[in-house]
């Protein structure tokens, strides 16, 4: 009985570093995709790097545009640091792409103290997921970009069902305009 749980255990953990391995090699060969959009992006998270994360500078951050999948607008990998961003957001304000940025900014920032036994936890439970993604909207709301968070929620709202705006926040953990704009209300009071 323990020796079949063990080797259940560590059958998820081989599943689960292989496919972090496929996601990271994809996200490597696609860097070299590098389009015009892209390097918009680049300049964004440069100035973010520079103006709001100094402790990622120097650090090598690969950003490029992914096709539109799903609902999702971009989406930080950790090892290497990677952002990849959808072709949704070419449509996005210049507020709304820097909100968005820097929210993945904010999970490479907050991934410098997490291992790879976190990400594996990560990809298990929807309890992590939801705290990653809420810790990266407060810290950028703590370092005093909320306002450009709140445009990039506000987008973000757009062509989504009240189903499923209530579980990306429930469940997801993202904060919501409404949140947002209370701790923005709270913070200038």
């Amino acid at each position: 009985m323990i020796k079949n749980k063990n080797r259940r255990k560590n059958t998820i953990i081989i599943i689960a570093l292989c496919a972090i391995l496929i996601i990271l090699l994809g996200v490597i060969l696609l860097s070299y995709a590098a389009n015009e959009s892209s390097m918009k992006y680049k300049k964004v998270i440069d100035e973010l790097v520079r103006d709001y994360y100094p402790e990622l500078a120097g650090k090598k951050i690969v950003v490029f545009e992914r096709p539109f999948l799903g609902k999702g607008s971009a989406t930080a990998f950790p090892f290497p640091p990677t952002i990849t961003v959808s072709t949704r957001v070419r449509n996005y304000s210049e507020d709304s792409i820097k909100g968005l940025l820097a929210h993945e900014l904010a999970h490479i920032y907050n991934n410098q103290d997490k291992n790879i036994f976190y990400f594996i936890g990560w990809f298990f439970s929807k309890k992590v997921k939801a705290e990653y993604e809420r810790a990266a909207d407060q810290h950028v709301i703590d370092i005093g970009l909320g306002e450009y968070l709140l445009v990039s929620a506000e987008t973000d709202q757009i062509g989504r069902t009240p189903e499923e705006l209530e579980k990306r926040y429930s469940v997801y953990g993202y904060l919501s305009p409404e949140e947002i704009r209370r701790q923005l209300g709270e913070s200038n009071s």
